[in-house]
């Protein structure tokens, strides 16, 4: 396999675990129970906007949206880590960590052979 193709599926591989993140993030919040007080429009915000700041850089396969967006997955697979031990391996929450970490591998794989052809950052 060549490094441009390695590239051009690492993105597709990224692009996708980013995609299904965000589903499994806001299935997650749907059927997440909340007091009455609670928005539900506002917790949505604060677990999807951080992500969705990073989705031009990733369309167009910028290497510094790949490698900030590895800093950002970070914290959603540390609360997805605790909130999974927390339920004893919830389904949902064990998914959102796989995920997690196919999109951090994905992105990081992604960085590695951009850089190995050359690209700046």
């Amino acid at each position: 396999m060549t490094l441009n193709q390695k590239v051009k599926y690492s993105q597709i591989t990224a692009l996708l675990s980013y995609l299904l993140l965000l589903v499994l993030l806001v299935v997650s919040t749907l059927i997440t129970t909340l007091p009455p007080e609670a928005s539900r429009g506002l917790m949505l915000a604060v677990k999807i906007v951080p992500l969705i700041i990073f989705l031009p850089g990733l369309l167009k396969g910028h290497l510094r949206a790949h490698i900030w967006l590895c800093f950002v997955v970070l914290f959603y697979f540390t609360r997805s880590v605790v909130a999974a031990y927390l339920t004893e391996g919830d389904l949902l929450e064990s998914a959102i960590t796989a995920t997690t970490v196919l999109l951090f591998i994905a992105s990081m794989m992604n960085v590695f052979w951009q850089k190995r052809t050359g690209v700046p950052l």
